[in-house]
């Protein structure tokens, strides 16, 4: 059953106005805290390195997007020539090995 009321007619009453929800608002009174120069520093710095990671994070799964795609063209789940080792294992998941270095997983559609 729901819970609208259904007046005469089988109408419902009209919605009551809600204002629009949002983050945060400044109260009226309140005043700005004091900057903490090594806190502003700080979190600056974060947020520089934040967005440098993102940005990388795309080149990197475009990069493997396209090695994947010109694998799939050539129809084959092993690379390997000299120091490279490319393997799919399933279609989410690509091994890249590049000479002496550790082994590199990415898996899901994060990395994809």
């Amino acid at each position: 059953m729901s819970k609208d009321k259904i007046l005469k007619g089988g109408e419902k009453p009209p919605k009551k106005e809600r204002p629009p929800k949002g983050g945060q608002q400044h109260l009226p009174g309140a005043e700005q805290m004091d900057k903490i120069p090594a806190i502003h520093k700080a979190a600056t710095e974060y947020a520089k390195l934040r967005d440098h990671r993102m940005a990388i994070l795309k080149q990197e799964v475009e990069a493997k997007s396209k090695v994947k795609l010109l694998m799939d063209n050539k129809g084959i789940k092993v690379y390997e020539h000299g120091d490279v080792h490319v393997n799919i294992e399933n279609t989410e998941k690509i091994k890249v090995k590049i000479g002496n270095e550790h082994e590199e997983d990415e898996e899901g559609d994060d990395a994809a």
